[in-house]
């Protein structure tokens, strides 16, 4: 006898998490908090570069350091980071509203597509000089 396990439920508990806009996780005893990276324009892609685009905002608490999931999650391209017009110290809180996207290929993406994940992980200031 053959037995197929089927994850359906598992995958449909992470949408409605990853759908929220987190799926909070945690590395040994380190908190992580988990934010989906989704567009928030429509843009036409040439494969090959890389462009600015707008995602929907992010908020990002006081001494947390952001770090972009290495699984592909859209089939055109990959965020390398994320960012605003304002750089904000380590120790503010702070909200982003833009990513950098490097296209894979041709394609478009529309508001609303998910580009990837930002892990957001705890950090404490041990040079004062920095915070």
């Amino acid at each position: 006898m053959v037995r197929i396990l089927n994850p359906v439920g598992r995958f449909k508990r992470e949408m409605e998490h990853s759908k929220a806009g987190k799926m909070d996780l945690e590395i040994g005893n380190i908190p992580v908090l988990s934010k989906i990276i989704v567009a928030d324009e429509d843009m036409e892609l040439k494969g090959g570069k890389s462009v600015s685009i707008k995602i929907k905002e992010i908020e990002i608490p006081a001494n947390y350091i952001g770090s972009i999931g290495a699984y592909a999650s859209n089939k055109y391209g990959h965020p390398i980071a994320v960012g605003s017009d304002t750089h904000i110290p380590l120790n503010m809180d702070k909200k982003v509203n833009r990513a950098a996207f490097v296209i894979i290929s041709d394609g478009k993406i529309e508001k609303g597509d998910l580009l990837g994940f930002l892990s957001l992980l705890p950090v404490e200031i041990y040079n004062k000089a920095v915070g």
